[in-house]
């Protein structure tokens, strides 16, 4: 126990160390430099906030516009209500040619918090909560204590499966990242070629096909599109 402690103070020290270098290189304006470290903190921790919207943020001083929406937009999945990463998302859209193929929600929240996260809570939470249920059930507890402690059992149950049900209809979405592409109406070259799209537009995954994805545009048009013209957030 005592070796996995300080292992993790060793990770979250280097973790620190590593932050306190890139924000130093980003307020010294050494932003190629910052992006190689904050890309490393994003590498090693992949659903910190703050390392996705900083390396978004020094992707955005570099003119890398594509590549700063992405990683705002991983910072926003992460807590869909932040006012101000939605607000510089705003700001980054103005830099593409199709503004309006954004979407004005994207991942579903609950009192701030990401539907992920709650998940990710409710599993934490479960097994403390099944063991004091399993205790006052194979004793003798009174039954003004064993009644609230079954009902928050059922409760976070129920608080799970919502949360899960929630989260496998919200979908993926992603982000044209080559300056035009062709959406074509099948998986394929051969197919006929519905309409164009620029570098930044976001769209909805609906499902793939060998490297293929048929996707959804917030305006309502759908089509497919090679995968090596997207990343997905």
């Amino acid at each position: 126990m005592n070796k996995t402690i300080l292992i993790l103070l060793l990770i979250t020290t280097i973790l620190i160390a590593n932050e306190q270098t890139a924000r130093n290189e980003y307020l010294n304006k050494n932003y190629q430099q910052s992006k190689i470290e904050y890309q490393k903190l994003v590498n090693a921790a992949p659903n910190n906030i703050a390392f996705q919207y900083n390396l978004g943020a020094t992707f955005y001083r570099l003119g890398d516009f594509v590549n700063a929406k992405k990683h705002v937009l991983k910072a926003l999945k992460i807590s869909p209500t932040n006012q101000d990463i939605k607000f510089n998302l705003d700001i980054i859209n103005k830099k593409f040619i199709d503004q309006n193929l954004s979407f004005k929600n994207h991942w579903a929240q609950f009192m701030g918090y990401s539907i992920p996260f709650i998940l990710t809570l409710t599993l934490l939470c479960a097994l403390p909560l099944f063991a004091l249920l399993f205790y006052v059930t194979m004793t003798d507890a009174r039954p003004e204590i064993k009644r609230p402690i079954i009902l928050i059992n059922l409760l976070w149950i129920s608080i799970f499966f919502i949360a899960w049900g929630v989260n496998s209809k919200q979908g993926t979405y992603g982000l044209i990242i080559s300056k035009k592409v062709s959406v074509y109406s099948g998986p394929s070259k051969t197919q006929n070629t519905l309409f164009y799209v620029h570098e930044g537009a976001e769209f909805k995954i609906e499902s793939t096909s060998n490297k293929w994805y048929q996707i959804q545009f917030s305006n309502g048009l759908k089509g497919w599109i090679q995968g090596i013209n997207i990343a997905e957030i």
